[in-house]
């Protein structure tokens, strides 16, 4: 189902600029823009505005939780309500339980994107219910363009798994897309980008057409997982040009 959220801002320091924002949800991402009344047309579920800014400076706030790799106990186990009531969104980079993901999207009242990675197969049959897939799509929500692209370095022919030119070829038939909406604002993917935190093994090399991608289009983040930080000593978080590098390993809490 497609869902047309309008939304006017001014936001220069985004990359955003005033537009008519489409974003393709499910219905639990629908309730969760807090949207009460709907129109359709020609099958589009048009909402009223829901967000101004006016400043000439501001920008759109948001407190996302990121998730990858590992089921934390943390959150599964000992779920506390309080350290997560402000989380707007939820995305998760990949190799996550089903099961897990939903818990998430029920216990945090908001929506959950993810991409799969090389484990989730079972993904394909028994998708994470209440969840909405970013893989192979542009996904805005108020206001913040995702673009998602799933998987690794293809090592043993399984599924979710993609040479460089297989990758390359993905990006560019978003390439349109992607255009159309003047860019993009976070990169979500399950792999790395080459030389910018992936491991030395076929399997965990990074990609070359994601560094590409951040060149072309200089998103204001990356997020990524598969690099388990267990691996090799590295960073967590790191620069590139003017994208904000992170490794969602287990989970993490950033404000954009």
């Amino acid at each position: 189902m497609q869902v047309c959220i309008p939304i006017m801002y001014r936001a220069p320091k985004c990359n955003l600029s005033l537009k008519r924002l489409t974003v393709e949800v499910n219905s639990t991402v629908k309730q969760a823009t807090g949207a009460r009344t709907a129109s359709r047309k020609g099958g589009i579920i048009v909402f009223p505005s829901t967000r101004f800014l006016t400043g000439p400076d501001e920008c759109i706030y948001m407190k996302i939780l990121l998730v990858s790799d590992k089921e934390e106990p943390y959150i599964w186990d000992f779920f506390d309500h309080e350290r997560f009531a402000d989380i707007e969104l939820v995305l998760s980079c990949g190799d996550l339980k089903a099961e897990y993901l939903s818990f998430l999207v029920t216990m945090i009242k908001a929506p959950l994107f993810y991409v799969p990675g090389n484990h989730n197969r079972h993904y394909i049959n028994n998708p994470p219910e209440g969840c909405e897939s970013a893989d192979d799509r542009l996904i805005s929500y108020k206001g913040v363009k995702i673009v998602g692209l799933g998987g690794c370095m293809k090592y043993n022919n399984m599924e979710f798994q993609y040479t460089e030119d297989e990758m390359a070829k993905r990006i560019s038939r978003l390439g349109r897309t992607i255009r159309k909406n003047q860019g993009f604002d976070i990169l979500l993917t399950h792999a790395p980008a080459k030389g910018l935190g992936d491991g030395d093994d076929l399997a965990h090399r990074g990609y070359q057409s994601f560094v590409d991608m951040l060149d072309r289009y200089s998103p204001r983040y990356f997020f990524h997982g598969h690099q388990h930080l267990n691996y090799k000593r590295q960073d967590k978080i790191m620069q590139y040009k003017n994208t904000t590098i992170i490794n969602a390993y287990g989970y993490h809490i950033i404000d954009i």
